[in-house]
């Protein structure tokens, strides 16, 4: 994945959740773990992180970092 994919992503995470920061230093931070990543797979994850995530007590769902997806898109593709 490419600096700019992983920009794309993480704007497109932002317009999901705005507690996730659109700023140089969260986009180094978001390529840098994802850079060995497919960006369509990143995608995907990223809705179904939104989707299918269970709120917690207080009702919200945790802001996806890029850590937690670079785990989900691993677990996704043991499961194929």
């Amino acid at each position: 994945m490419s600096p700019d994919e992983a920009g794309t992503l993480l704007v497109f995470a932002n317009q999901i959740d705005p507690l996730i920061s659109v700023n140089d230093a969260n986009a180094e931070v978001w390529w840098s773990a994802l850079a060995r990543q497919e960006f369509a797979k990143a995608k995907w994850c990223i809705t179904d992180y939104y989707a299918n995530t269970a709120p917690g007590r207080d009702g919200r769902i945790p802001a996806l970092t890029p850590g937690v997806l670079r785990q989900r898109i691993g677990e996704k593709a043991q499961m194929v």
